[in-house]
């Protein structure tokens, strides 16, 4: 099954492999890729940490940089699986005219990484109230200046309340059975 969420220039794909079992992180992956074009934004994953679950990323083409507990590398098709624990803030950038594509597998797996996706853009673009209900709601926190991650919790739990109980997710299922293989256009 492939679901597929596409904007200017970049791609994220919602894999799944039914012949793994349902606990294997194997099951369930995200593909990001970028096309590089002149014109073309470069996606940017602002610092957050997750609270839940483990990631990892890996580079099958171009570079990609990651940035994990403060410290920057830029990452290639030839470095190992890149391990993000949970607690951990990180940060993904991609490289200014440079495509690139990267593999993200979570533990424990589910469906929740499509769910954040989904409900993140849920009016159809990126806007800062369906950002703080999608964090609310799918185990990120942005970490804010000064690393104290209760409040980070504080600011995310609250914003994130606010957001969901004011302006509830409309579309909730739109990535699921019913649109496999279809393209959701999203405008960020």
């Amino acid at each position: 099954m492939d679901l597929h969420l596409e904007t200017k220039g970049s791609t994220l794909v919602f894999r799944v492999d039914k012949d793994e079992p349902k606990d294997s992180i194997h099951r369930r992956w995200t593909e990001t890729s970028f096309d590089g074009e002149p014109g073309h934004s470069p996606p940017i994953v602002p610092p957050h940490w997750h609270k839940n679950h483990d990631e990892y990323m890996k580079v099958v083409h171009g570079r990609v940089e990651f940035t994990l507990d403060g410290k920057s590398s830029i990452h290639g098709p030839e470095n190992d699986t890149l391990f993000i624990p949970r607690l951990h803030v990180h940060s993904v950038r991609f490289l200014e005219g440079e495509a690139a594509m990267f593999t993200e597998k979570t533990d424990p797996p589910g469906d929740f990484k499509k769910d954040f996706f989904e409900d993140l853009l849920d009016d159809g673009y990126l806007s800062m109230l369906t950002a703080w209900r999608a964090f609310y709601n799918g185990d990120t926190y942005l970490a804010l200046p000064g690393g104290l991650k209760i409040l980070d919790q504080a600011v995310t739990l609250s914003l994130g309340y606010i957001s969901a109980y004011l302006f509830p997710q409309k579309h909730k299922g739109m990535l699921g059975e019913s649109v496999q293989k279809q393209a959701v256009q999203a405008k960020l």
